[in-house]
């Protein structure tokens, strides 16, 4: 699909005419990236929800759909006056009432909806007039769709179309707009790439950022693994590219064998792996792709080259194909440290005093969705593993006790999700078999004892769908992402999705000097 030239004039005119900054900084593109035997329409909430939240923030001054992105074209209203609308903005619609936590300005809620109705263009694309207040940066959305209908040859092979396509949406996407943007010292135009892959899509980003820092590293690295300014990444000779937020949700970054719903015996996980072709191999471990990626420098540096990092996991085996445990890489050996949120420092990514903890943790979550169904954040802290503790630990769990620690010691933020209430199949237990309050869940009890549990403790809990006041059936896996193909069933996770959604667009769009 092509760009549509009026579509990039009407975003000129209108930051022009709202705005007396004149040319616009910094782009920051968002990539969301489905999974196994996915579409890009399957996570179309999530895509229409970050537009909407930026909107709401008044933190970009233009934000829009990427014109070769087929998500935004089912984003639009009717223009005839017409009550009928496209089925996605009508489930949008009965979802956006969620409660999420507040980033608005004083005046977004109210010129959120008639700059998303006036502005809409004919490929649904939102390009709200640039207010005064507005930073000057522009936010591009797009959902990849390099790899439908091919997630049966492999990470590496879906890593790769994905770079290529971010290449090619980032390079177009600049030279629509170039005349209207401010280049660097170096005459080079700044942006910054942030990605959300949900299930596999998960593992093709982190293959793909890894092929990215190949393809483009201009000068030699000179930090260490852990080192935001570590890549010099230039495309087209013009465009300055930067790491800034990644996120998956449900994505099995410890793979698939030892971390099936049912255990398994390793040949059936074998004869698993095998029906699903070289992805199935990746996945049931049965080569070393996903060990070296999980440990390895080429895929752990440009990795920890994100200035944020953030894991979404189902808890109580609420996830069939894709337990918490892999989804927020828990090892059953692991002690390394996760600190309960109101016992950690995000923004200087330290753990808290206890005296400031006791002095107050309101870090401006809201407190119904927190309640409801996030029934714990965590937050790993940064280090390094010697060389002694990676050799011990190669021969621990199969390899899997470093794979869990080499990812933790990137820093992390992880929140896990309770969606058995939000399922269609879920049955609620006579107290005298579950817990007498909803607080009183198993990882709440952790916190309750201590502000830092190990990742062992948490993945005991974690896994285990005979804890509760419900049992329900393990369909989280497409409800936490609000899963679009059956938005009736999967309607349960928007109200997770505009949680994560406001969260994001808060950490894209600060300055790069106020991002860790």
């Amino acid at each position: 699909m092509g760009l549509n030239p009026a579509t990039i004039d009407n975003e000129h005119t209108a930051a022009s005419a709202g705005s007396s900054r004149g040319r616009r900084g910094q782009v920051d593109f968002f990539f969301i990236v489905h999974g196994h035997n996915g579409k890009p329409t399957d996570l179309s909430y999530l895509h229409h929800t970050i537009k909407q939240k930026a909107i709401e923030s008044n933190k970009y001054c233009v934000v829009a759909s990427s014109q070769s992105c087929p998500v935004g074209i089912g984003l639009r209203e009717p223009k005839d006056g017409s009550d009928r609308e496209t089925s996605y903005f009508r489930l949008y619609r009965l979802g956006k009432q969620a409660i999420v936590p507040e980033v608005n300005t004083e005046d977004a809620s109210q010129t959120t909806e008639s700059s998303v109705e006036s502005s809409s263009t004919d490929n649904g694309n939102e390009t709200p007039s640039c207010r005064p207040s507005a930073q000057n940066g522009t936010l591009i959305v797009h959902n990849a769709v390099c790899n439908e209908e091919k997630t049966h040859d492999g990470i590496a092979h879906g890593g790769v179309r994905l770079a290529n396509e971010i290449k090619d949406v980032v390079l177009a996407e600049v030279n629509a707009r170039r005349d209207e943007l401010e280049a660097n010292a170096d005459n080079r135009i700044e942006v910054t790439l942030s990605m959300t892959g949900n299930s596999l899509g998960g593992l093709y980003t982190r293959y793909a950022i890894a092929y990215l820092v190949e393809a483009l590293q201009q000068t030699s690295p000179s930090g260490g693994a852990d080192s935001a300014s570590e890549f010099n990444l230039v495309l087209d000779e013009t465009i300055q590219i930067r790491f800034n937020v990644f996120c998956t949700t449900a994505s099995p970054h410890l793979g698939c064998a030892d971390h099936t719903y049912i255990p398994l015996p390793r040949l059936a996980e074998r004869g698993l792996g095998m029906s699903m072709g070289e992805t199935g191999r990746d996945l049931f471990r049965m080569n070393g792709l996903l060990y070296e990626m999980a440990t390895s420098r080429r895929f752990l540096g440009p990795l920890a080259a994100f200035r944020r990092r953030i894991a979404y996991a189902n808890a109580y085996g609420t996830d069939f194909p894709v337990p918490g445990s892999t989804a927020a890489f828990l090892d059953r050996e692991s002690e390394y440290p996760h600190y309960f949120a109101e016992n950690f420092d995000e923004e200087n990514w330290n753990q808290l005093d206890s005296d400031l903890v006791s002095a107050g943790n309101d870090r401006g979550e809201n407190a119904n969705v927190e309640k409801r169904l996030i029934v714990a954040t965590l937050y790993t802290p940064c280090r390094s593993i010697e060389e002694e503790e990676t050799e011990s630990l190669k021969s621990t769990h199969n390899g899997l006790t470093l794979m869990s620690n080499s990812l933790d010691a990137l820093a992390w933020k992880k929140c896990f999700v309770d969606m058995r209430g939000e399922v269609p199949i879920s049955i609620g237990l006579p107290r005298w078999l579950s817990w007498s309050e909803r607080e009183e869940c198993p990882i709440r009890r952790l916190r309750s004892k201590s502000g830092v549990v190990v990742s062992r403790d948490i993945a005991y809990f974690i896994n285990d769908h005979t804890n509760g006041y419900r049992l329900a059936a393990p369909l989280g896996h497409n409800a936490i992402c609000a899963f679009s193909r059956d938005s009736l069933s999967n309607s349960g996770g928007r109200q997770v999705m505009d949680y994560l959604a406001t969260d994001l667009v808060d950490k894209m769009s600060r300055s790069m000097s106020d991002l860790k």
